[in-house]
């Protein structure tokens, strides 16, 4: 809209010419008010803390986390549990063991546990390769402190069944997995 036009639909609307000049001249003011108070103190960066001690909990037991495997990822976790094992057991300090009985893998806080979210990262880690993901890209969750897990089913979101519910996995899986593999990234 060209600025002749503009005007003419500001008269319009407002019949009164000075009415018309107050409202632009208010309009102004507001634009400048707004930049002043963007020009103000840089925004506070996130505090840095240094891990919680386990000793600072004061908890006399070790804390245990129980993850349930899947039927289907048995044989992979069969096949990589010395690299998750070792994993856990020399970057985290905790102690880990694959419960034969209740099909659940069983990690478990120590004395040499140093940090208080090692638990919550090493559980992470699990979950993220009984999800599908290889050891390696899971790793990163353990070393990196602002990376986490998020996952869901496509049937919380919509109720499908049979075809429709692998049409929409297709969709988001992508031609040839391309999306799935950005996904995991």
């Amino acid at each position: 809209m060209c600025t002749k036009q503009r005007n003419l639909s500001h008269r319009l609307i407002f019949k009164n010419e000075d009415a018309f000049q107050r409202r632009k001249q208010h309009a102004c003011e507001r634009q400048e008010g707004a930049m002043e108070t963007a020009e103000g103190p840089p925004p506070l960066k996130r505090p840095d803390f240094p891990p919680l001690r386990r000793e600072a909990l004061g908890g006399g037991k070790g804390e245990v986390r129980k993850i349930s495997v899947p039927p289907n990822r048995y044989t992979p976790l069969k096949e990589n549990w010395m690299k998750i094992f070792t994993s856990i057991v020399e970057h985290l300090q905790l102690q880990i063991r694959f419960n034969l009985k209740t099909r659940n893998v069983e990690i478990k806080t120590c004395k040499q546990t140093k940090d208080v979210g090692a638990l919550t990262k090493a559980v992470d880690f699990v979950k993220a390769f009984l999800l599908g993901f290889q050891v390696e890209d899971a790793l990163a969750l353990i070393r990196l402190d602002d990376l986490f897990l998020e996952s869901f089913e496509v049937t919380d979101v919509k109720l499908l069944k049979g075809d429709h519910l692998s049409r929409a996995i297709g969709r988001i899986a992508g031609k040839g997995g391309k999306k799935n593999s950005l996904l995991k990234m």
